[in-house]
């Protein structure tokens, strides 16, 4: 299920290319739906939280978080000029680590039609 347009997504400030958004929606939509088990499916009316939740997912897709680089370190001198900046790739975890804080800031405290916690994922014995 898509849970936001194109249209909402500029709306909602968001500034991808049509087609990058395009690409990247039904990925995210598809974590939601994975995360969530589908129980936003069946709810009366889709929560303002779940279209902007599916946004910064995209988002987080588009911006090719998975090869960024990010600057771990930066020092400069003020004499003979010097400068120097260490980098380190995300791995995996730091990935996850992101995405499910993205998903417990949004969707945390919420619960479907029924009562049910959208991010309740079952009890294994």
């Amino acid at each position: 299920m898509q849970y936001l347009t194109y249209e909402e997504y500029i709306k909602i400030g968001g500034t991808l290319e049509e087609t990058a958004f395009k690409r990247n929606v039904i990925r995210a939509c598809g974590e939601i739906d994975s995360r969530t088990k589908c129980r936003i499916h069946a709810m009366e009316k889709i929560p303002v939280e779940v279209e902007y939740l599916c946004a910064d997912l995209v988002d987080f897709f588009a911006s090719n978080i998975l090869q960024a680089a990010v600057i771990t370190g930066k020092s400069t001198a003020a004499g003979p000029v010097s400068e120097s900046e260490s980098y380190s790739v995300k791995n995996s975890n730091d990935i996850s680590a992101d995405m499910d804080e993205l998903f417990v800031s949004y969707l945390g405290s919420m619960s479907d039609d029924k009562g049910t916690p959208l991010l309740y994922r079952g009890c294994s014995i």
